[in-house]
C-alpha cells in the first residue's frame, strides 16, 4: 500500500482513532494509564463526535449501564407491543405470524429486564488540556508499524489529511473496514477472528430508519396519547409495508422541559439501497407513529427528525469478522463493537469492549 503524503509530522504518546462511543470512552482510560503529561490525540472522520450514538435508540441492560461513563440514560419498563389493537407484553405477541418480514435476533433484547436508552454520548471535549487534542474530519487513511527508536520500541505511523502521527500506542475504535482500508485488506487478515455470534439476519437488518418527533413544551401542544399508551416503557408498533410487518420500536423521552418520541425500525439493506422504497417506507412509519396520539385543536405540530443509515445499531451479531483483542504487537489496541471479547449480543457492545 502506498502511503499518502501529509504536510507535517508530529510525535504523540497515543492516537485514538474514532470518536464514537468506544473512542470517547477510551479517552479517560488512556489518560489514567499514561498520566496527565501524556500527549493524546483523538481523530474522528465524521463532522462531529458521537458516531452512531447520535442516530437512534440504543438499548442496553440497566444493570450494566452504571459502568458506562459516557452515556446518559432513562430507565423504562419492559417492552409493550400494540398487537391486535391492544398493548401487550413481549411474550404475548405472535412472533411466528407469517406477516412478519423477519424475526430478528436483536429483538430478543426487548423481552428481558428493564432497559435504558442511550440518549447521547458525553460529547464534551476538553479544550483546556494542552496535552489532549480532538479533531473532527480527520480520517486515518494509512497506518503501519515502524521502529521509533534504536532500542526497537514498537511504534505506529498514521496519516490523516493534514498530519503524519507517530505514536507508541494506538487505540483503534473506528471499526473493521476503516482498519482494512488504512492497513491493507490482506495485511489486516492476521488481526481478524471469526465472529461466533454472527447472524445473517442481523447483518441484513443492522441498518434502519430512526424517526423522532419533538413536541413543543407548551401545555397546548401536549398530545393526547392512544388509550393505554405505555409512556414509561419501550413500545413496539407493527408497521405494515408491502404486505409485511416491521417492528417500529420507540420510547417517549423527557429532556428538560421538552419531550421527544424516539423510534427505530430495522430495515433490510436492499430496501435502504432504493431511495424510492425508503421514501415510501418513511410514509408508512409516519402513519404508524401518528396513530399513537392526537394533537389538540390549533396546537403546533411536532418537529420531525429522520436518520436513515445502513448501520444504525452497533451490534456485533451483524459482523462475520471481528478485530482481535489479544495482539502480538505491543502498542495497538482494538475497541468497539467489532472487537473480539466477552461481549453479549448487546447493541452497545462498543462500550462494553473498552477495557484497555
Amino acid at each position: 500500500m502506498k502511503a499518502k503524503k501529509a504536510i507535517k509530522e508530529t510525535t504523540v504518546d497515543c492516537v485514538i482513532v474514532g470518536g464514537g462511543p468506544a473512542g470517547m470512552a477510551a479517552v479517560e482510560k488512556i489518560k489514567a494509564e499514561l498520566g496527565e503529561e501524556a500527549k493524546i490525540v483523538l481523530l474522528e472522520a465524521a463532522p462531529s463526535f458521537g458516531g452512531r450514538s447520535k442516530s437512534a435508540l440504543h438499548l442496553v441492560d440497566v444493570g450494566a449501564s452504571e459502568s458506562f461513563s459516557v452515556m446518559t440514560s432513562n430507565f423504562l419498563d419492559p417492552l409493550k407491543v400494540r398487537w391486535g389493537r391492544e398493548w401487550v407484553d413481549f411474550e404475548k405477541v405472535d412472533w411466528e405470524a407469517k406477516d412478519w418480514v423477519a424475526v430478528l435476533p436483536q429483538w430478543k433484547h426487548l423481552s428481558g429486564k428493564l432497559k435504558t436508552i442511550l440518549m447521547d454520548v458525553n460529547l464534551h471535549v476538553e479544550t483546556e488540556d494542552s496535552n489532549f487534542e480532538a479533531k473532527i474530519q480527520s480520517p486515518v487513511n494509512f497506518i503501519e508499524r515502524i521502529q521509533a527508536t534504536e532500542g526497537g520500541d514498537a511504534a505506529w505511523e498514521l496519516h490523516s489529511p493534514d498530519l503524519i502521527y507517530k505514536a507508541k500506542k494506538v487505540v483503534w475504535a473506528a471499526g473493521l473496514k476503516p482498519f482494512q482500508n488504512a492497513f491493507g485488506k490482506q495485511e489486516a487478515q492476521e488481526y481478524l477472528v471469526a465472529n461466533p455470534r454472527y447472524s445473517m439476519d442481523a447483518a441484513d437488518y443492522r441498518g434502519g430508519i430512526a424517526f423522532d418527533l419533538e413536541f413543543d413544551s407548551g401545555k397546548k401542544s401536549i398530545p393526547v396519547w392512544d388509550k393505554d399508551f405505555p409512556e414509561n416503557s419501550l413500545f413496539g408498533v407493527p408497521t405494515r409495508f408491502e404486505g409485511k410487518f416491521y417492528l417500529l420500536v420507540g420510547a417517549l423521552m423527557h429532556e428538560g422541559n421538552r419531550f421527544i418520541l424516539k423510534t427505530l425500525t430495522h430495515v433490510h439493506q436492499d430496501l435502504l439501497s432504493d431511495p424510492k422504497h425508503v421514501a415510501s417506507f418513511q410514509k408508512a412509519l409516519r402513519r404508524s407513529v401518528k396513530t399513537l396520539f392526537e394533537m389538540p385543536e390549533g396546537a403546533e405540530q411536532p418537529k420531525e427528525h429522520w436518520v436513515v443509515s445502513d448501520r444504525v445499531l452497533g451490534h456485533s451479531m451483524g459482523s462475520n469478522w471481528l478485530l482481535g483483542r489479544d495482539l502480538p504487537e505491543a502498542g495497538l489496541s482494538f475497541v468497539g463493537d467489532e472487537v473480539e471479547g466477552p461481549l453479549g449480543d448487546d447493541t452497545l457492545a462498543a462500550l462494553e469492549s473498552v477495557s484497555l
